[in-house]
């Protein structure tokens, strides 16, 4: 009895924690597992049906390392700061995540898979970060591991809040045909992307991309351009030192952005000869009439494939996204082939 009481006093001393909620409490034991009921208020683990709130952060925060972590909504940042960890070996399944939804939130993927349920699987499916009414933060970092949001995704949802999307690796996937919203206020009134009540603002979200990728369904070249532009900076790559890299793979059926390794021509993290032979491939290749749709080959993005492109190729030969240490040395004699043939390329071409 006495434990069902201090048990009750805490759920509802947590701000935003409603009964029915189970609230993180990173339990007596202390162990961080999701898994651990005894690491939930009440020795109870959240369900398919039950909410999940989690407000608190390093060193107590959850950590998902196991299969089987459900719940219904996931809310970061509830009663106060909040994180959650997913590292490899955890899989977490959820109807609608929030991070940053009445306190900051930050959600922390090393390995491991996060997916939210669309409505094809009975759920919400969305994403959203910066969620509050009081300038909350929602921040995503991603060094490995898989996302698959089943449904929309916002950064900088409400009035005020601010979100980042940071990908040093990994893949955040949309297999289904919905937006992905980076916000950055004012706005038109009652734009449906954010929660403004009207007024015209929303929040304000950024994502870079230093590794890894950003991965939708379907040709949507168009609409991430319309609802993020890369060219206001709200999209850039390599901590902030280079713009994003768009473009439609038909092969797959898969729009992608990726951070711009220049030079790196087919996004393999890598600079080689495979990127050569793309430049070859497209080299005086007429630009696609829509602006917006990248030629592999066109690194200074002046619509055309030429020696121009061939020089950044040439600069950037061997560089990679691995840390320096790991960085392999290009042979010399391999780039002065690789050389030879494009001086016989571009020499044959102008004949």
């Amino acid at each position: 009895m006495l434990r069902f009481l201090a048990s009750l006093v805490v759920t509802l001393g947590l701000a935003g924690v409603s009964l029915g909620d189970v609230a993180w409490d990173n339990g007596a034991a202390g162990d961080n597992s999701w898994l651990n009921p005894t690491n939930w208020d009440g020795d109870v683990l959240p369900t398919s049906s039950v909410k999940a709130v989690i407000g608190l952060s390093s060193p107590d925060a959850p950590i998902v390392d196991a299969i089987g972590a459900i719940s219904a909504d996931t809310e970061v940042g509830v009663g106060g700061v909040g994180e959650l960890n997913i590292v490899s070996g955890g899989e977490l399944e959820v109807d609608q995540l929030s991070i940053g939804r009445s306190f900051d939130g930050t959600v922390n993927i090393s390995g491991g898979t996060l997916m939210t349920r669309g409505a094809p699987q009975g759920g919400n499916g969305q994403i959203i970060f910066g969620d509050g009414e009081n300038g909350e933060h929602g921040q995503l970092n991603m060094t490995g591991g898989l996302v698959i949001a089943n449904s929309s995704v916002y950064l900088g949802f409400n009035l005020d809040t601010t979100a980042h999307m940071q990908l040093d690796g990994g893949v955040f996937s949309m297999p289904v045909s919905t937006g992905l919203y980076v916000n950055s206020p004012p706005t038109n009134p009652f734009d449906p992307r954010c929660d403004d009540g009207g007024n015209g603002t929303c929040g304000s979200g950024t994502i870079d991309l230093a590794g890894g990728m950003v991965s939708v369904i379907g040709d949507q070249t168009a609409q991430f351009l319309y609802y993020h532009p890369i060219e206001t900076g709200r999209t850039t790559g390599y901590n902030q030192t280079t713009i994003a890299r768009l473009y439609y793979d038909a092969s797959i059926d898969r729009t992608r952005l990726t951070g711009w390794l220049p030079g790196d021509i087919d996004s393999d993290t890598n600079v080689d000869g495979n990127d050569f032979l793309l430049w070859q491939q497209n080299f005086e290749v007429p630009a696609s009439f829509n602006p917006h749709v990248w030629t592999p080959g066109d690194e200074n993005r002046d619509r055309d494939v030429d020696s121009a492109d061939l020089a950044i190729w040439q600069n950037n030969f061997g560089n990679t996204d691995l840390p320096p240490a790991l960085h392999a040395v290009p042979e010399p004699s391999a780039l002065i082939l690789l050389l030879t043939a494009a001086a016989m390329a571009c020499g044959w071409r102008k004949q």
